[in-house]
């Protein structure tokens, strides 16, 4: 009888177990879990994704939206910006000043943890033309209004200072990172209006 009792438990607690060790899925990008190891191949190709994903960012409807890609600090990086959302000029892919949305990869680790990172920097706010804002007043109450969005954001975390409004990260899989990187591209369709007010009330 006790060894019945003692297998019923058993069996309860590894149905329990696996439950809790469920890996959540969003939109096919893997949450939760460690990620795996590149070859080096797999960093050319990743080298490849890049303007390959912002060409076909380029032909949906891009909300005033600017997508630009390429190698910065030894990191291959995508950025989403508006135009009035900085002094710097367009063409360039570094920024001095302003907001925008990055994903990007490191050169020197991609083949090793298989891992893209993503977030919204808000740069040097106080000098954009135009706008009398307070960075960590703004990040406050961008944090606020993100809120009712971030559940749909994989590994993603609030918990910087006023330059990171936002940031996370999802495993780069070579087959899947183009289809998962256009996935948070569109997503951050829906953030930027929340950018926008933000700016819009604090316009001289």
């Amino acid at each position: 009888m006790q060894k019945s009792i003692t297998s019923n438990r058993h069996s309860r607690f590894c149905e329990t177990q696996e439950k809790t060790d469920l890996v959540i899925v969003w939109s096919q990008v893997t949450l939760n879990k460690e990620p795996s190891r590149l070859t080096p191949n797999d960093s050319q190709q990743f080298r490849a994704l890049f303007p390959k994903i912002k060409s076909r960012y380029d032909q949906r409807p891009a909300d005033g939206l600017i997508c630009r890609q390429g190698l910065y600090n030894d990191c291959y990086v995508l950025k989403l910006q508006k135009a009035a959302w900085t002094n710097d000029r367009m063409e360039q892919l570094r920024n001095k000043t302003g907001i925008f949305f990055s994903i990007w990869t490191n050169v020197k680790t991609v083949a090793g943890k298989n891992r893209a990172n993503y977030n919204i920097h808000a740069l040097k706010l106080r000098q954009l033309t135009g706008y009398s804002i307070t960075s960590r007043d703004f990040a406050d109450e961008f944090r606020k209004g993100f809120s009712s969005l971030s559940a749909a954001w994989p590994n993603v975390r609030v918990d910087y200072g006023p330059l990171t409004l936002m940031q996370g990260w999802i495993e780069a899989d070579v087959d899947r990172f183009e289809k998962d990187a256009l996935g948070l591209m569109e997503r951050f369709k829906s953030v930027s209006p929340l950018i926008d007010r933000l700016l819009a009330a604090r316009r001289k």
